[in-house]
């Protein structure tokens, strides 16, 4: 493996492998037991990994079957490594440590997706945070919790190390072909911090651009000339578009940014303006019509150069405006026997821009930096987004009703086909997720014409129905079951509809849907890889993802902040990525988010537990026990606000224990009843849920976090709606519903205002803490001293749980003790 070495990239991948993750192997070796048998497991993952990347540096990306057959390995050993999770009970005392990875291996998936590379590790990692908080909070006080420490400790650097080395090397998704011998990209760990300044780069930015037209742009233009017609005249505007851009590059590098940057982008902006020509002129009946339009709707990104800020954003939300028609191309010629030249159309023009977008943020991350060529390169001032509102304003295409419509002609209607030529559950389970569709299109229609309803949630009560009935076929189905996978994967994601509820982040929201089942779809190729009907499943499996795709482009061309009532009054603009948000400043302070928590606790949460009142029985007693856990965390906030962060994890998981208590006592409620009980979708909703308030351990991302955990209780709260449409309190339990989203919606809010990236200590109480919690004597700015508080919570909160237990005796007694 000597030439293997030589490639930074591999040699990253290896480097990972004999340390972290060696680290991880000889701590789970001193745990033993289920531990280190899946420990094994994972090690054989990483090496399979290791075995793709190998060839994945030698060869152009194959195509998605053959994707697949090279896949397969680590497929299998990531379905064995969550099988020892499922087959380990949950008393077991290592049953956290098996879940941690069951949860989180799915990251080595990333080998797959389209973008976002690292982020997708990051969602899979934070999915197993939360079992590796309890591994610490467990074996705190064990005579080996130094080796529990040790192996959480080693875990968390492997996905560290493994988003590092995405970074590094694939930025936005795997690249292919990238040689044995160096071609690596240049380590980026700093990019943020260096205003494009890329000193360790092979290549100058000026060089680096040429080659991207000589490369990507130059491979569009020969997938167009092979098509031929208007989309070989378009490719050619395009294309002195980007030469255009390549000259102001040139000059950018030898002179300070001028006061009227406008006139340095005439040139490239007349041919942005005639590529986008062709997508109102071109008849929507043409053949070519969707590959005109994926180009007029996508010529925007070329714009990135007199942005101020956040240029790669911008390019993915150019990029994205074009792929529904893109999505179009693919399955309109699918079957056509010139069907291979229109796929690599589609191909050269997402490379194109994984090129730009990997350009840009390699060299100009924050913004183009001017006379680059000379030392001191000065920041750009602000610059107005002109052409990104005139493209904002451009009124042509279908309106979102008609867009959607489309959506069920086309997507829907391929994937209700195969479905039908499966049979089985799979077709019955089709028919109830496209009358969902159905409702949510007469849904949309209604919402079109009318302003928003204080009761948003009786308007879609039809859909909120028949995603159930998709739920209960998923469930009804035997894992054993030949198309078990197939209803689990639509089971999971059929959340997807409910983005016409939601208040923010849609696109986002029906992502993680449709990753809810991406590993059911894995498992459908898989299993059927070899058999005679084969290509039914995978074009099965393909039309599912065509669809959400669809979804997506579509939220995200005409409601990407969420939906907007009235639009035929009030058409929804295309989608800016939401950048003219109000953003709360980092230093806003302690007292203000104290103060905001505490706006939540009074707030939503209070409504909450008066709706459950009105319930009564177990939904009660689960209350209480939620109410007491955000009441907890807003004592625990108060006290971070005044301290700095603890050096001991033992002192911060000791600091957690009141919340800890609660979210159980809350889980113990929802395990305490029968599936019969006419309660148990509203206490599983909440049990579901409840950890979303340990995001204050998770140490990047907690509000995807909040928003994964939120995501698991949807399912439920959509059979609640289901459940009680037809009774006579169907109005109380609506409501309920609604302020339960509300809470999560709030923390969600709250997290991303003020603790985007992981909580934030010392804040600072100042007066408004002060005076939002009388009660609290002894938090001073100082914030007061850990080892008394936990003293008086010893003979306080956790004496009394003691004297509890004691009276109920038995196991509970024996474990309250321990």
């Amino acid at each position: 493996m000597a030439s293997e070495s030589t490639a930074p990239h591999l040699a990253d991948f290896k480097a990972l492998i004999d340390g972290p993750l060696s680290e991880y192997c000889t701590a789970s070796t001193k745990l033993g037991g289920c531990v280190l048998t899946q420990s094994e497991l994972v090690k054989s993952a990483f090496s399979a990994s290791y075995t793709f990347l190998l060839t994945a540096a030698q060869q152009s990306k194959p195509s998605d079957e053959a994707l697949q057959t090279m896949v397969t390995p680590i497929g299998e050993l990531m379905g064995q490594i969550q099988g020892i999770a499922a087959d380990t009970p949950p008393r077991d005392p290592l049953f956290n440590h098996v879940s941690a990875w069951s949860e989180s291996i799915a990251a080595l998936g990333w080998v797959m997706v389209d973008s976002k590379a690292v982020s997708y590790i990051s969602d899979f990692e934070g999915a197993g945070e939360f079992y590796t908080s309890k591994v610490l909070m467990t074996y705190k006080k064990a005579d080996n919790a130094a080796d529990h420490q040790q192996w959480v400790k080693a875990v968390k650097q492997i996905f560290a190390d493994l988003k590092a080395f995405v970074k590094a090397h694939h930025t936005q998704k795997l690249e292919w072909n990238k040689g044995l011998t160096g071609g690596a990209a240049a380590d980026d760990e700093d990019e943020e911090d260096e205003d494009g300044d890329d000193e360790g780069s092979s290549a100058d930015p000026v060089s680096a651009f040429d080659a991207l037209v000589s490369g990507p742009v130059a491979a569009y233009l020969e997938a167009s000339k092979a098509i031929g017609g208007c989309v070989e005249s378009q490719a050619a505007d395009y294309v002195e578009g980007w030469k255009k851009e390549a000259e102001f590059i040139k000059k950018a590098a030898s002179m300070p940014k001028p006061d009227d940057v406008q006139s340095l982008v005439g040139d490239i902006a007349a041919e942005m303006g005639k590529v986008g020509e062709y997508g109102g002129s071109v008849p929507p009946r043409d053949d070519l019509f969707n590959h005109v339009s994926a180009i007029s709707e996508s010529v925007s990104a070329l714009g990135w150069v007199v942005l101020d800020s956040k240029p790669v954003p911008y390019i993915t939300d150019a990029e994205g405006a074009g792929e529904f028609y893109l999505s179009k191309v693919l399955m309109k010629y699918k079957k056509a026997d010139d069907g291979e030249k229109h796929v690599k159309w589609v191909t050269s023009v997402k490379e194109m821009y994984a090129g730009l977008k990997a350009y840009v943020k390699e060299y100009f991350t924050t913004s183009l930096t001017w006379n680059f060529g000379a030392a001191g390169a000065k920041k750009p001032k602000k610059t107005k987004k002109k052409a990104v509102d005139d493209d904002e304003d451009d009124s042509s295409g279908p309106d979102p009703v008609a867009a959607f419509q489309e959506i069920i002609d086309v997507q829907l209607a391929a994937y209700i086909d195969l479905s039908k030529k499966i049979g089985g559950e799979v077709a019955t389970q089709a028919d109830s997720f496209a009358a969902g569709w159905k409702h949510e299109l007469e849904f949309l229609k209604k919402a079109a014409k009318m302003p928003k309803p204080d009761d948003v949630q009786s308007m879609v009560g039809d859909i909120a129905g028949e995603m159930g009935k998709v739920g209960e076929i998923a469930s009804g189905v035997p894992p054993r079951e030949t198309l078990f996978n197939h209803v689990t994967a639509i089971g999971e994601s059929v959340g997807v509809l409910g983005w016409v509820v939601l208040d923010s982040k849609p696109v986002p929201y029906i992502g993680d849907m449709e990753g809810a089942g991406e590993f059911y779809l894995s498992k459908v190729l898989m299993t059927f890889k070899k058999a005679d009907d084969a290509a039914v499943h995978q074009e099965w499996v393909k039309s599912v993802k065509d669809l959400y795709s669809a979804l997506k482009a579509f939220v995200k061309e005409y409601f990407s902040t969420s939906l907007t009532w009235n639009f035929e009054a009030n058409k929804p603009k295309k989608s800016s990525g939401g950048k003219k948000t109000a953003k709360k400043s980092a230093a806003s302070g302690g007292s203000s988010s104290l103060s905001e928590f505490k706006a939540i606790l009074d707030g939503v949460v209070a409504e909450y537990a008066s709706l459950s009142k009105t319930i009564g029985g177990p939904v009660l007693d689960q209350s209480n026990s939620l109410v007491s856990a955000f009441t907890q965390e807003y004592e625990f906030l108060v006290k971070a606000a005044g301290m700095p962060k603890p050096a001991s994890q033992d002192d911060i998981m000791a600091m957690l224990t009141p919340i800890g208590t609660e979210i159980g006592k809350a889980q113990e409620i929802q395990n305490s009843v029968a599936p019969r009980d006419p309660f148990v979708n509203h206490l599983t909703a909440i049990g579901e849920t409840i950890p979303a308030l340990s995001w204050v351990v998770v140490e990047s991302k907690p509000v995807g976090f909040v928003g994964d955990m939120e995501g698991a209780g949807d399912f439920y709260l959509n059979k609640v709606l289901v459940d009680y449409k037809k009774s006579d309190d169907c109005k109380t339990h609506q409501e309920w519903v609604r302020s339960t989203r509300a809470i999560f919606a709030e923390l969600k809010k709250f997290v991303k205002a003020h603790h985007t990236t992981g909580l934030m200590w010392n804040t600072g109480t100042g007066g408004g803490a002060a005076e939002a919690d009388e009660d609290d004597e002894d938090d001073t700015a100082s914030g007061g001293n850990v080892i008394s508080d936990f003293e008086d919570l010893m003979k306080g909160s956790v004496a009394t749980y003691v004297d509890i237990s004691k009276k109920i005796g038995g196991l509970v007694e024996k474990q309250a003790l321990a």
